[in-house]
């Protein structure tokens, strides 16, 4: 019986002797090189199209945040390097390179269902909830619970009974050098949370409040569900690059209801802040979880910042 290591070998000697694998080989090679040029064109016209509408300072807040989450990402890509050396990067697995089955397909469709319906789920809870609410019986459930259920428990028990690994989806052991990784994203989390604290943006209560909710929400369910379950099936699809893009899309798409409300309902600004808001948030996030192969550093970074300033 062949392993996964020997049909990807012997895939990759069939596609050097078949001319046609070959060539489209080599063009997902360049569409993968473009992914990450395509999202900064994107953010670009984004951002232009916020200053010329009239949202200049909220503009200035994106670029903030992609100035800090690329100087993030640049050192955590310094920091796994260790992790990497051993061994090169390969090609992404694919329909081209592997028969695709429906346990594929189910796989995938799976996670979108997930994001559909809890996307549509949390435009039908109160968004003002605020201190003590934040940690009542009441939003633990409507927040907490039944987001963990539907992201989570319901998404892995599918995945588990595809035959999905667990590291595939991000529960395995961290990479070589994550450790440090880790330090440098929650630490600026923590320092934000202090700065908050000391300017009175934000009580105590409120952000105690806030990270407990986004334990179970916003933090490892979302993680799981985006940067696991997704991207991982994403990338039995299309490239690594490709399906990076593609999850920090679908991220920024699931809070599109937040961002039509922070737009007064114009939704071409809402699209405009779903890509230069939360999408780079995901991309960055997406790429924390690849180079340290697990998302409880995402999960960390995600409960936290979402509970201060820093986003």
């Amino acid at each position: 019986m062949q392993t996964p290591l020997a049909d990807a070998a012997q895939a990759a000697v069939s596609a050097s002797r078949d001319p046609e694998l070959l060539r489209l080989s080599n063009r997902r090679e360049r569409l993968g090189l473009g992914a990450f040029g395509a999202f900064i064109v994107l953010y670009l016209v984004s951002f232009i199209f916020l200053v010329i509408n009239g949202y200049a300072d909220a503009a200035a807040k994106t670029l903030r945040y992609a100035i800090t989450f690329g100087t993030l990402s640049a050192v955590t890509y310094v920091l796994t390097m260790p992790a990497t050396k051993g061994y090169g990067s390969g090609p992404q697995p694919s329909a081209m390179q592997r028969p695709l089955k429906p346990a594929h397909f189910i796989g995938l469709a799976v996670c979108f269902v997930a994001i559909v319906a809890t996307g549509w789920l949390q435009t039908r809870f109160d968004p003002g909830i605020s201190g003590a609410q934040l940690v009542s019986l009441q939003s633990l459930v409507h927040f907490g619970v039944t987001a963990f259920g539907i992201e989570v428990v319901l998404v892995f028990a599918t995945l588990h009974a595809l035959g999905v690994p667990s590291r595939v989806l991000g529960l395995g052991r961290w990479a070589k050098g994550s450790k440090r990784v880790a330090v440098a994203w929650i630490g600026l989390a923590l320092v934000y949370v202090m700065i908050d604290a000391v300017t009175g943006k934000t009580r105590i209560a409120n952000t105690l409040g806030l990270v407990a909710r986004n334990v179970f929400q916003n933090g490892f369910s979302e993680e799981f569900l985006f940067r696991g379950a997704l991207l991982s099936r994403l990338r039995v699809f299309v490239r690594l690059e490709w399906a990076l893009l593609a999850q920090a899309f679908a991220f920024g798409a699931w809070h599109y209801g937040t961002d039509v409300r922070s737009a007064g309902g114009n939704l071409l600004v809402a699209i405009a802040f779903m890509i230069t808001v939360q999408s780079v948030f995901g991309y960055a996030l997406g790429f924390l979880a690849v180079r340290t192969r697990s998302i409880a550093g995402s999960s960390a970074f995600h409960a936290l910042a979402d509970a201060t300033s820093i986003i």
